[in-house]
């Protein structure tokens, strides 16, 4: 008698890609940053409403709102040429799967992320050392990576399960 095996439609269980874009919440928001924006950027709310987005260089933002995605989100892939410009609507996934900019950073599989002293980039915050910083940390996680930083592709990101934590 044969093993029993999941089945695997359309290579949904590939390694390659990111997960199906119907199962990412995406935020269309009005890049407020005033300058050019790229998919796999970390953003943060600006304004009360949540209809403008922003990058950070504080560590660990609270205000994180997710990660920039490509216009046609069924490539799955991160391309430097597509840009956002300031004022331009942009489409922003809150929650599911997506790539993150890490820039040089160091992420393990695994690793909780928020943002980074860097504009536009995502990275592991440094460990607690007592309870209130843990606090203090958690509110501002955005994603968990799925993958390390030997991972990244051509523009520095890698896949990572996006959600605000």
């Amino acid at each position: 008698m044969p093993d029993r095996q999941i089945a695997n439609p359309a290579n949904a269980f590939g390694l390659p890609n990111t997960d199906a874009p119907a199962v990412q919440v995406v935020a269309e928001v009005v890049n407020n940053s005033g300058g050019t924006l790229l998919p796999g950027d970390v953003v943060v709310m600006s304004d009360v409403n949540g209809l403008l987005a922003t990058t950070s260089t504080s560590v660990s933002d609270m205000n994180v709102k997710g990660v920039v995605l490509p216009v046609d989100r069924g490539l799955r892939t991160v391309g430097s040429t597509e840009t956002y410009a300031a004022g331009a609507v942009m489409p922003v996934c809150v929650l599911g799967n997506a790539r993150v900019n890490i820039a040089a950073n160091t992420v393990a599989a695994g690793g909780n992320i928020a943002t980074s002293a860097a504009a536009k980039v995502g990275a592991v915050p440094a460990a607690a050392g007592s309870v209130g910083a843990l606090q203090n940390l958690i509110g501002s996680f955005i994603a968990v990576a799925q993958e390390s930083q030997a991972s990244k592709d051509a523009n520095n990101t890698i896949r990572c399960h996006v959600g605000k934590m």
